[in-house]
């Protein structure tokens, strides 16, 4: 074997090449001198030249030589094409280096490459740096741009920017720049875009461009983005507005509707799509609102008006209206910031009858009213809305409590009427709740504002002094009390979610000779305010507890366990209540729920408390009993087959329910029995069963105890 594997001879050792003329070729001849089969490659290395993925200044052929048998030979033909150097005249060393993958050799040769003044044009070429640019409006930018000579003389290169607007540039538009043969030269342009209509932000498209004699003129495209900054400012022109627009002395029956302008102003560099969304309670109370135009899109520096057009009807008597709107201005995009985005309006309706003439009615009103009054002594209703009514055992007599810090009590006169017997004491603070004794139609516990409790015998006394008062908290608010059904203890709900225990019946022992026992409940603290109680199930072991945020748990006070919540359907925040709790004493595991969202809930918890089970079982639910207003108070029958309710919507309705508490069929809209003065709240309703009629007290904020009777109804089948 030869000690070298591959031989090379070149067709010469001397080339001559003039840039911008024919190619110069030369050949090589590989001949292999290997005992196998093998492949062959060349390349060109010119002294002072990078190597290059992709070479341009010269082309072989072929690229790569079939496999040859040991012995035979390859020729391959070198062109060059170009200058390897660009600019450069003279002689320069080209290395021929052969090689094969399979024999792991090469071989080398040197060629003598004499590189003449060239001919023809060239072009520049032209780098950026960077080639997408980010500005923020009055800021300057620099755009770096590099010009390369690949020329063999001196080149002026005249470098413009194009596409963008020249008061941008300033005195930058163009630049003379001088490269020389073979060498790169860098120029900068400084860009600053103005603030506004002038400069909207977008990304603009922009070209560089570089001329010079020697060759036509290149290019390179780049961008520039313009960021958005800036704000969009929202305002009312006018606020308040009223109907009719001037004051009138004689009744006026028009209701023109009125016009607010709302504004956007564009201060940015951004066209924004916007819009305005009008809440309030206003919207409802509304006979015709509308917003023109429904979407505008604004440009940098506009400005743009939405009209929002209301019609309300005017009260007939009474003092001015007010609608209250909140208008939004709303970019849905929202790479801005808004500026005063809520504009509160205000609308003041005047009433159709002018003051001056219902203040001449009213005074004839109040007139008759005081002669009715002194000739009616007997209606003798609270000062202040009713907070809690009770009927008591034998459906004789009702207590009523209110915020005017009185008790007064009432007589049912043949159960068709309410006869006024007195008032019951002096408080000082406004009664929340009250709460008859089971075992005894005499006693009653009075829940006050001040957290203060107290037992009152109604026969025995006669100087109005209470059995007995205690308190846990000073104001803590008593807002819910239930008695156990043999009368020995009672609960007590209060605003700071404190569940107490009292032991009463040693109270009332102790009015026969002795001191009373000191006071000292068992408390239950829960994380809620508490509105009500209720003692469901057998054995008065398992006391109901509602309240603040729709919570509703069950507590056996007996063996000292943690209370079990129940899955409420709703999930309240913290203006959400259970507002009301009630069973029934002869079907004691059914549960009657009443919530701020108007719902209503009759709940079988036999499963929960017998067996242990999940305490999700709903029998029946509505929430359109009462125009799905909160509804605040409710009462169930001792048989569990008729359900009393009141709301806000000012109604007093009755539920006839079937044996295992749904709704009868017939009666799913419910029976109204009442409507408060002024469609005020109810707050506090009791029902009783007396022969073969319903009698249904209820209190309001209109200040009355509303009396109603209705007949039994065996044809739902409820009562045995």
């Amino acid at each position: 074997m030869a000690n070298n594997l591959i031989e090379t001879t070149l067709s010469t050792k001397q080339l001559s090449f003039k840039p911008g003329g024919s190619p110069a070729f030369f050949e090589v001849t590989v001949v292999n001198h290997s005992d196998r089969f093998a492949s062959f490659q060349v390349e060109a290395i010119a002294a002072g030249v990078d190597s290059e993925p992709t070479v341009t200044w010269y082309k072989i052929s072929p690229e790569v030589s079939t496999k040859k048998p040991p012995g035979d030979s390859t020729t391959f033909k070198i062109g060059i094409v170009d200058s390897p150097v660009p600019g450069w005249v003279g002689l320069m060393n080209v290395t021929v280096r052969v090689f094969s993958i399979e024999l792991l050799d090469e071989d080398r040769e040197i060629v003598r490459l004499a590189i003449e003044q060239g001919t023809g044009s060239i072009p520049l070429q032209l780098k950026l740096p960077v080639r997408d640019f980010h500005v923020y409006p009055d800021n300057q930018i620099e755009i770096p741009v590099r010009i390369y000579n690949p020329a063999q003389i001196p080149s002026k290169a005249i470098v413009r920017c194009l596409g963008l607007e020249p008061s941008w540039l300033g005195q930058s538009v163009e630049r003379q720049v001088q490269v020389l043969p073979g060498k790169e030269a860098e120029t900068t342009f400084l860009c600053q875009p103005p603030f506004g209509a002038k400069a909207p932000s977008r990304v603009y498209p922009f070209t560089v461009e570089a001329s010079h004699s020697l060759g036509p003129p290149s290019q390179i495209e780049s961008s520039l983005e313009v960021l958005p900054v800036g704000h969009l400012e929202f305002r009312a022109l006018a606020l308040k507005q009223r109907v009719p627009q001037r004051r009138a002395w004689a009744i006026d029956w028009h209701s023109d509707p009125v016009t607010y302008l709302l504004e956007f102003e564009n201060a940015s560099n951004l066209a924004q799509e916007v819009t305005v969304d009008v809440t309030g309670d206003g919207v409802e109370r509304c006979d015709r609102l509308e917003i023109e135009p429904d979407t505008m899109t604004l440009y940098a520096a506009e400005t743009g008006q939405f009209e929002l057009l209301a019609r309300a009807k005017r009260p007939l008597l009474g003092w001015k209206r007010r609608l209250t709107f909140e208008a939004n201005g709303l970019v849905p995009e929202g790479r801005l910031n808004v500026r005063n985005e809520l504009q509160i309006l205000h609308l003041d309706l005047l009433p159709i009858v002018p003051r001056w003439l219902q203040l001449f009615l009213l005074f004839l009103w109040l007139l008759g009213l005081g002669s009715l009054w002194y000739f009616m002594p007997r209606l003798h209703h609270h000062k202040a809305p009713v907070h809690a009514v009770e009927i008591d055992g034998l459906a004789n007599f009702v207590v009523s409590g209110s915020n005017d810090e009185t008790i007064r009590t009432w007589q049912l006169k043949n159960r068709r009427e309410l006869d006024f017997r007195g008032v019951l004491g002096s408080f000082g603070k406004a009664v929340r709740t009250l709460q008859y004794r089971p075992v005894d139609n005499n006693l009653l516990a009075v829940g006050l504002e001040n957290g203060e409790i107290q037992l009152w015998d109604l026969l025995s006394s006669p100087d109005e002094n209470p059995i007995d008062s205690f308190s846990f908290q000073k104001d803590d608010r008593v807002l819910a009390l239930a008695f156990t059904r043999d009368g020995r203890y009672l609960f007590s709900g209060h605003g700071s979610g404190s569940v107490l225990q009292w032991e009463v019946q040693s109270q009332l022992e102790a009015q026969f000779g002795g001191t009373p026992p000191s006071q000292q409940p068992r408390r239950q603290p829960f994380d809620f305010a508490i509105s009500g109680l209720a003692l469901v199930g057998t054995g008065d072991r398992t006391l109901a507890v509602a309240g603040r945020f729709n919570q509703l748990r069950l507590w056996n006070w007996s063996d000292g366990s943690e209370p079990r919540a129940i899955a409420y359907p709703e999930t309240g925040g913290q203006n959400d209540y259970i507002f009301a709790i009630a069973t029934a004493e002869y079907n004691p595991y059914l549960l009657v729920t009443a919530d701020s969202q108007g719902s209503i809930t009759i709940w079988n918890l036999q499963t929960c408390l017998s067996e242990n089970q999940p305490c999700d079982r709903i029998v029946d639910r509505w929430s359109d009993g009462h125009d799905s207003q909160p509804v605040r108070a409710l009462s169930l029958s001792r048989n569990g087959c008729y359900l009393a309710t009141g709301g806000d919507d000012g109604k007093l309705k009755l539920w006839p329910l079937t044996a295992d508490g749904r709704r009868a069929d017939a009666y799913l809209e419910g029976i109204e029995l009442a409507t408060s003065f002024g469609r005020q709240k109810f707050n506090a309703i009791d029902l009783k069963i007396a022969n073969n009629n319903l009698l249904i007290v209820g209190g309001s904020d209109d200040r009355w105890v509303h009396l109603r009777r209705h007949p039994r109804l065996p044809q739902v089948r409820c009562e045995k």
